[in-house]
């Protein structure tokens, strides 16, 4: 398939960076970190990885959009790609609540919790890889080393297909190796379990409860998809010292300080909207910046 000049006025005038053309392809309108004279290149190291059997999505055809170049690099383009199958990580899942608004701490529940669930199913979704998916995806962002690559570690970045495993949509070029690379194993966990768990803050006060009724589902899958990754990476020769840091670093930001049964949840957010909107007007009073006219 071709970028033709329609699908590339539809790329081009699109204010969305990507287009689903069908099963097979989609289009993209992005910026390349490469230089112009190098992109051609760049391209042709994507596409023989991927001949090779890395799981990357190929670029077939690309044109640049003309006075887009900044500085001479990062140009903008259409770019007709191979679509990555199955499910990508949503973005970071956070909730903002304000004191200086109002809420039903009912409804806020509801969308907190399905935000929650989403994301564990998600997780769940994953750990239906085999042990061989999870050696698979390591290697891929090893191999990538071999043509001047190396992964952009970005959870957006990788799709996750009960077939065929994690597919890479996004390099960057590189002439470092990863293996030498201490936080590796970080960009490993992350690329699995995500932009972390889902989040709720009331002003600046982190308020994130974690229903019991999940609570068991939640612990399970996080263990199991640990085990497959932390032995993926080891199996790949990656330090094991490194593994159990960034392995420990992980589930410190999936872990969750309170555990509550799910009708107590909008009783405990509303008692703290309340704490916290006493707390801040007295900071308020006490502030002596307050006295200067």
């Amino acid at each position: 398939m071709k970028l033709t000049d329609e699908l590339y006025e539809i790329g081009k005038n699109s204010k969305d960076m990507c287009i689903y053309i069908d099963d097979d392809y989609v289009l993209l309108k992005k910026k390349m970190p490469i230089e112009d004279n190098k992109l051609d290149k760049y391209i042709a190291l994507i596409n023989k990885a991927h001949e090779h059997g890395v799981n990357i999505a190929s670029i077939l055809d690309y044109r640049l959009i003309d006075g887009t170049t900044t500085h001479g690099d990062y140009t903008t383009g259409v770019f007709l790609e191979e679509r990555a199958k199955g499910l990508s990580s949503r973005k970071m899942s956070v909730m903002y609540l304000k004191t200086k608004e109002n809420y039903d701490f009912n409804d806020i529940t509801k969308e907190y919790l399905n935000e929650i669930e989403t994301y564990l199913n998600e997780l769940e979704e994953k750990n239906k890889g085999s042990q061989e998916v999870y050696n698979k995806l390591v290697k891929d962002c090893l191999e990538l080393n071999n043509y001047g690559l190396t992964v952009d570690p970005k959870p957006l970045n990788f799709f996750y297909d009960n077939d065929k495993g994690y597919t890479i949509i996004d390099t960057i070029t590189s002439d470092k190796k990863e293996k030498d690379n201490i936080y590796f194993p970080r960009y490993i966990f992350s690329i699995v379990f995500g932009y972390h768990k889902t989040s709720l803050f009331i002003d600046a006060y982190n308020c994130s409860v974690f229903p019991l009724e999940l609570k068991e589902r939640y612990e399970q899958c996080i263990s199991e998809l640990s085990i497959k990754i932390k032995r993926a990476l080891k199996c790949n020769y990656i330090s094991g010292r490194n593994v159990e840091k960034e392995h420990e670093y992980s589930m410190s930001m999936l872990k969750y300080d309170k555990y509550m049964k799910e009708e107590e949840i909008p009783i405990y957010l509303n008692k703290r909207y309340e704490e916290i909107k006493i707390l801040n007007s007295n900071k308020k009073e006490e502030d002596p910046m307050s006295l200067v006219w």
